[in-house]
């Protein structure tokens, strides 16, 4: 086998083992949906109630979209 053969060999395993990972954090997505659901209820509560510092799950969720957020 060549080293440009070899090369492509590796780039096609780092490129499998990369899918991988991303499958395996997907099974903990359930999780993950629940704890921001939950924030956005402790924060929104706290947002009715008057506290100005419960506006942080809303601030994050604006900076998501934020070109700059996106584009670091």
């Amino acid at each position: 086998m060549s080293l440009a053969g070899s090369l492509w060999a590796l780039l096609a395993i780092l490129i499998l083992s990369r899918f991988w990972f991303a499958l395996v954090s997907l099974k903990d997505i359930a999780n993950i949906a629940q704890a921001l659901i939950d924030d956005a209820a402790r924060s929104w509560h706290a947002a009715k109630s008057g506290k100005k510092d419960a506006l942080n799950f809303f601030a994050q969720a604006k900076k998501l979209f934020e070109i700059r957020t996106i584009l670091n």
